[in-house]
């Protein structure tokens, strides 16, 4: 049996600062805009959870993401360029998603940038030679 859950009124939880849906919930629909408002989001996991649509702009607004994994979704679209206005994002994973087009050029703003997973989408180009390039083992 499966639990379908709604996401709360995120305008309303602007303090957060980790969201991940544990594996046994399921939950579905396209991402509210109002994800944009949650500024000390560091830590967002919303793989696997059958969202669907285009991401919304206003993500762009979480400039203290560190980790994004939108893994295992239906999102589809041209990947967003304002993935490169999150500076401190460390992990980006979109696997497994409809992405199409080339990756942007806003990838190089990403510096902090450890982990990228773009497999299994439809993206081409390349990868920018800055990413990884702070990593220290």
């Amino acid at each position: 049996m499966a639990l379908v859950m709604s996401l709360p009124k995120v305008g309303e939880i602007e303090a957060v600062g980790s969201i991940a849906i544990i594996p046994e919930v399921e939950a579905a629909g396209s991402i509210p805009q109002e994800f944009g408002n949650l500024s000390f989001l560091a830590f967002l996991d919303l793989g696997s959870k059958n969202f669907h649509g285009n991401l919304p702009q206003e993500m762009a607004r979480l400039r203290r993401l560190k980790f994004l994994d939108l893994s295992f979704n239906n999102f589809r679209g041209e990947v967003a360029s304002w993935f490169g206005f999150l500076h401190r994002l460390q992990v980006l994973k979109i696997r497994n998603n409809s992405f199409i087009g080339s990756n942007p050029s806003s990838f190089s703003n990403i510096s902090a940038l450890e982990t990228l997973n773009l497999n299994f989408n439809s993206i081409e180009g390349q990868i920018p030679e800055v990413i990884g390039k702070s990593y220290k083992p």
